[in-house]
C-alpha cells in the first residue's frame, strides 16, 4: 500500500495531510506529498520555488516513523494530475481535503479515479490525532454492497481497528402516515442488514451493526455516533464506470455532514487498498 496526499498550501491541504499521516500511520504504508502546478505557471521560476518550499513545510510536518516524499507534478488541472501522479508513483489511496479551493479538486477525483480517494472534513489538522480505532462501513442493500463491507474488514484488520457496519435510512413519518409506522420500517431493515452481515462475515468476524434513521441522510448522519479515530468506507454510485469512483447522491450527502474522513472505493474494486490500479 502507498498513500498520496493531494498537498495544497492552505488549510484544507493541512487537513489532508493530516489525515495522510494518519492513515500511513494506521496502515504501516509509505506516504507520497505531491503538488500541482497548473497551466502556464509552471514556466514561472519563482512559482517552481515557492511551490518547493511549501512540500518542504508539509514533509518536516510528517512524524517521524513515515516514510515520506514530495512531488512537484505540473497539469492542466489540479485533479489531473494527482491522476497522473498516483499513476505513476503507483499509489493505491488519494488523500485530498474537502473545503476551500481543495473541494473542487476532491470533487473531480471522486467522479474519475481508479483507486479508493479519501477526504478530510474541514478542521481535521486541528482534530484529536488519534490512531484508527474503527473503520464504518456504510452499506445499503444493493448491489455492492459485499465488496465495501469486505474493504471494510480488510482495513480494520490491518489497522488493528474495530469494525462496524452502518446503514442509514431515511424515513419521512408525514409521508408513512405515523411515527410508528417509520420504526417498524426501521427495524425491518436493520434485522435485513443484520442478515446480510452475518451471511458475508468472515468466519471469525462479528462486526459491530448500527442503523440510524432520519427524514434526510444528513439527519441520520448526526444520529450517529462518531469517533475522532474513525473513517468511513463508502462504494461508489452504480453510474461509476467500471473500477472508477463516482460519488453518488447519498455517499455526497454524507461527505457534507460527516464529521469523520470519507473514503470511497471504486467500482468493482476488489476490496482491499492494496490493489495496484488497473491499466487503461
Amino acid at each position: 500500500m502507498k498513500i498520496l496526499v493531494g498537498y495544497t498550501h492552505t488549510a484544507g491541504g493541512a487537513d489532508a495531510l493530516r489525515l495522510g499521516t494518519r492513515l500511513a500511520q494506521a496502515f504501516d504504508a509509505p506516504l507520497e506529498i505531491a503538488m500541482v502546478v497548473t497551466g502556464d505557471a509552471g514556466g514561472l521560476r519563482h512559482v517552481r520555488d515557492t511551490a518547493a518550499g511549501w512540500l518542504a513545510e508539509a514533509l518536516a510536518a510528517v512524524p517521524e516513523g513515515v516514510a515520506a516524499s514530495t512531488h512537484l507534478e505540473f497539469a492542466e488541472s489540479a485533479a489531473a494530475g494527482l491522476l497522473g501522479a498516483s499513476r505513476n508513483l503507483g499509489t493505491t489511496l488519494i488523500v485530498v481535503g474537502g473545503r476551500e479551493r481543495s473541494g473542487s479538486v476532491s470533487n473531480a477525483l471522486l467522479h474519475a479515479s481508479r483507486v479508493p480517494v479519501a477526504v478530510a472534513p474541514a478542521g481535521h489538522a486541528d482534530a484529536d490525532p488519534a490512531p484508527l480505532r474503527r473503520v464504518t462501513a456504510a452499506v445499503g442493500l444493493r448491489p455492492g454492497a459485499e465488496a465495501v463491507m469486505r474493504a471494510g474488514v480488510l482495513s480494520a484488520q490491518r489497522a488493528g481497528a474495530d469494525l462496524r457496519v452502518l446503514s442509514l435510512v431515511t424515513l419521512d413519518a408525514r409521508a408513512l402516515g405515523s411515527e410508528a409506522e417509520g420504526e417498524a420500517l426501521a427495524a425491518a431493515h436493520g434485522d435485513r442488514v443484520r442478515a446480510f452481515v452475518r451471511e458475508v462475515s468472515p468466519e471469525g468476524v462479528a462486526p459491530e451493526v448500527a442503523v440510524a434513521a432520519g427524514r434526510r441522510i444528513e439527519d441520520a448522519v448526526r444520529r450517529v455516533d462518531w469517533e475522532n479515530g474513525e473513517i468511513v468506507l463508502v462504494g461508489s454510485s452504480r453510474l461509476a464506470s467500471l473500477g472508477r469512483t463516482f460519488l453518488g447522491s447519498t455517499a455526497g450527502k454524507m461527505l457534507r455532514a460527516l464529521p469523520v474522513p470519507l473514503v470511497i472505493v471504486p467500482r468493482d474494486m476488489e476490496p482491499t487498498f492494496e490493489d495496484k490500479e488497473p491499466t487503461s
